[in-house]
């Protein structure tokens, strides 16, 4: 059987772009360089602790964008294994 297993740092690329958000900005809040950002954007398996993280601070629902992810109330969040 196929997985489909989708590209999460490209999914998170392009939230960041599309909200105007710097990226330098944003790895500052996330305690991490830049370049580290251009890495994870390279990465189809980002920890869903930073994306959770992300989407906190663009104000993101990623749950509408990554499958794996089931909001739950309106700030819990879970894991689909």
């Amino acid at each position: 059987k196929f997985v489909f297993m989708q590209h999460k740092g490209e999914i998170i690329e392009k939230a960041i772009r599309q909200s105007g958000y710097s990226i330098t900005k944003l790895s500052k809040k996330l305690g991490k360089s830049a370049r580290w950002m251009y890495y994870m954007f390279e990465s189809s398996n980002v920890s869903i602790d930073y994306i959770l993280e992300i989407g906190e601070i663009l104000h993101h629902d990623f749950s509408n964008d990554i499958k794996e992810l089931k909001k739950v109330g309106s700030k819990n969040w879970f894991f689909l294994i």
